[in-house]
């Protein structure tokens, strides 16, 4: 079952990914949503989505993930938010 989805867009284009029922990890090799492209990536960094409440959060010692302008290391998240993280924006839906 698909708890909503990402809107990822990045150095290697854009595209939907659909969100795990509970956990859905976000970043490199290993996760579940793997981000890349020319740019740095996240490296052992990640991304938590949580399905309920939806929210976001961040695990890792590189660059903080932003909304509206504002580093965070925990978020909840309504829909048509837009998270910017190492060269991604990630839209939530």
């Amino acid at each position: 079952m698909n708890s909503g989805w990402l809107d990822i867009e990045g150095p290697s284009g854009s595209r939907r990914a659909p969100l795990n029922e509970g956990l859905t990890r976000v970043g490199g090799a290993g996760a579940d949503i793997r981000l890349g492209g020319p740019e740095a990536g996240p490296g052992g960094d990640e991304l938590h989505v949580w399905d309920r409440p939806p929210r976001m959060l961040f695990l890792g010692g590189g660059a903080r993930p932003t909304c509206a302008g504002q580093p965070f290391d925990e978020r909840g998240l309504r829909s048509g938010e837009r998270v910017q993280w190492c060269g991604h924006a990630l839209t939530y839906g």
